[in-house]
């Protein structure tokens, strides 16, 4: 379903961190389906290493894939004529097989650190990202998913 994703990898300048993607605040914001947030927290970021300790210690990369949502619904609803557009967005069809070909890149580098939820780390992936030319939107069309590596300046 799902060939082999163009991956770009963005050195990153400057990182933004945010107190409220470290501390679960948006993490905790309702969405549709989802009347407390994420399913994922508070777990996640608890399971995350805090970004603001190892900011100024690595040199950062953004890995990022980026994942045509728009067609892959239009194709999903072509299959199966009875589908909401929710249910032909829904990140159960794709979203596994996108971050397994994100891993594989990420890993690939003989980086130090990988940071597979940047944003449950405390960063603020929409100003840091929009400084690399990656503009984040919630509902978006075309998705992008986004580790970050890091090589020890020492």
């Amino acid at each position: 379903m799902h060939s082999q994703l163009p991956i770009k990898v963005l050195p990153l300048k400057t990182i933004t961190y945010d107190e409220r993607a470290r501390n679960g605040y948006w993490c905790s914001l309702p969405y549709p389906g989802h009347k407390n947030g994420c399913p994922k927290f508070p777990s996640c970021p608890k399971k995350q290493v805090d970004f603001l300790p190892l900011k100024d210690i690595y040199e950062w990369s953004a890995v990022v894939i980026s994942f045509d949502l728009k067609a892959h619904a239009e194709r999903m609803q072509e299959k199966h004529a009875g589908w909401s557009r929710r249910q032909a967005r829904c990140v159960l069809y794709w979203q596994a097989k996108i971050v397994r070909q994100l891993r594989l890149k990420a890993y690939s580098f003989d980086a130090d650190i990988v940071l597979e939820c940047p944003e449950a780390s405390g960063v603020n992936l929409f100003v840091t990202m929009a400084q690399v030319g990656i503009n984040l939107k919630p509902n978006p069309e075309l998705v992008h998913k986004i580790f970050f590596v890091g090589w020890y300046r020492g």
